[in-house]
């Protein structure tokens, strides 16, 4: 489980590599023809395929997304007298897999592909018939597929509405058509397994919802403060792209602009954080000058608390950040997260955080760190935490430790099995004689595993987590 916000929490997956490609491959296969049966993009902002570079790695077109969502919502709101502002609950872990391979039979999915999805995701879910794998394109085009019926339904009535992700905006003239608007929505919702947010649904004038709109990313006339400057900005950008340097000097320069501390320390100061403003902060850290990384980074994990619901954004600008710093400061924020999970703190309650954590301390080879990922290893529940500290320490050359957890390779689970086939190529002779003697005992995914690791030993000694 993982957290959405300061007390609650959704399912969340961990997928094997191998079968999450697979999953990727089987769903692009049909991404086109699911492209096909959706709404028009000026009604639905969320997860358009891109048919020019989908194959490439560049899944989803850019020119669409949740601040275009939010300023066609704005003009919109200019035609009607009220908004209804609504979005589903649980939205991945509810989607009916009986729905889903419905709605891939309609679009005329090979046999072989809707078996594999249905079988896979059937699996993840263990007995549920029900939900998806949080996060991934896979399951944000299969998602859109799903909700392509409840577009359709709305559509269908001559209801005038957008959409991103599991956000609804549905517009009308009076607040008596509003109501009924709700209720149909409601009412297909159940159909299909679904149901909105209570605590999020609500009916506004279209001045309420514009000033609601505003606050967040402005006027377009008018001079943006701080942070609607910085909710406007498009923080990814393709690194494959060929202007992708120019791309990015140019976000540079955009965030520069942008107090981005001031705007940390704004939201520090608040009771509770406003949850989707401070992630955005935090994904903005790495723009800030490097000099001010560190006193960002503590500031951060003094706030833990506050922050518990955006633990893996700020887990990952830590990572990002972390190499910039000077060795002193790398052994304090080593320090800090080590007694965070030594104090039983509530954010290492949740084992996928604890793997970021054991990453960011797996960056900095010490006698202090590695005490600590050891004890992590022997803590340990899940394979995700075992397999990273597996790869920490074939990266400081551990080989005491890797030695001898040789011996319990034979019961270890695949990923950790994996994960110790590549430490072997750190582990010297010794390394070299163990695959010799177990490759007979390797499954096919195994010997993939060998095969791709002995190609790049010597270009990559070091392996990236």
């Amino acid at each position: 489980m993982v957290p959405v916000h300061h007390t609650g929490f959704r399912w969340g997956a961990q997928l094997d590599p191998f079968w999450n490609a697979y999953f990727l491959g089987c769903v692009l296969s049909i991404s086109q023809k699911i492209e096909e049966v959706r709404v028009p993009e000026n009604v639905v902002y969320s997860y358009s395929i891109n048919k020019d570079t989908y194959l490439q790695g560049k899944i989803f077109k850019e020119d669409a997304g949740w601040y275009n969502f939010i300023k066609e919502s704005v003009k919109k709101a200019d035609e009607f007298n009220f908004v209804v502002i609504c979005d589903i609950a649980d939205c991945y872990s509810r989607i009916s897999h009986h729905k889903l391979e419905n709605n891939l039979k309609i679009i005329d999915t090979p046999h072989a592909t809707q078996n594999s999805i249905l079988t896979y995701i059937g699996f993840l879910t263990e007995k549920r018939s029900s939900g998806l794998p949080v996060g991934g394109p896979s399951s944000r085009i299969l998602s859109e597929l799903s909700l392509n019926n409840v577009d359709q339904y709305l559509l269908g009535r001559g209801i005038n509405f957008l959409r991103f992700a599991d956000d609804y905006h549905i517009f009308a003239n009076t607040k008596t058509e509003a109501f009924e608007y709700l209720f149909r929505i409601s009412e297909f919702l159940d159909n299909e397994g679904l149901s909105l947010q209570k605590a999020k649904t609500r009916i506004v004038s279209s001045h309420e919802y514009k000033q609601i709109s505003d606050s967040i990313i402005g006027q377009e006339n008018e001079e943006k403060t701080p942070i609607q400057k910085l909710m406007s900005l498009n923080l990814r950008y393709d690194p494959y792209a060929p202007d992708a340097e120019e791309k990015y000097e140019e976000l540079k320069g955009k965030l520069k602009e942008i107090d981005i501390v001031g705007l940390l320390n704004d939201q520090l100061s608040q009771t509770k954080i406003h949850i989707a403003t401070t992630r955005r902060i935090v994904s903005a850290l790495t723009s800030i000058d490097r000099s001010a990384y560190y006193g960002a980074i503590l500031s951060i994990l003094d706030n833990m608390d506050n922050l518990f619901p955006i633990s893996a954004n700020i887990f990952i600008s830590i990572m990002s950040m972390f190499e910039e710093l000077r060795d002193q400061e790398k052994d304090e924020v080593c320090d800090r997260l080590i007694q965070l999970y030594d104090s039983g703190h509530e954010v290492c309650g949740i084992e996928s955080f604890v793997s970021y954590i054991v990453r960011i301390v797996g960056k900095r080879k010490s006698i202090k760190n590695q005490q600590f990922l050891v004890r992590c290893f022997e803590n340990a529940k899940t394979p995700l935490i075992r397999r990273d500290i597996i790869l920490v320490f074939s990266n400081w050359e551990n080989m005491p430790w890797l030695s001898l957890y040789r011996r319990h390779f034979e019961t270890a689970g695949s990923w950790e099995r994996r994960a110790f086939i590549i430490a072997s190529y750190s582990m010297s002779d010794e390394g070299r004689h163990w695959r010799q003697n177990a490759k007979k005992r390797f499954d096919e995914f195994e010997q993939i595993v060998v095969e791709w690791r002995s190609k790049r030993v010597q270009q990559q000694s070091v392996i990236a987590l």
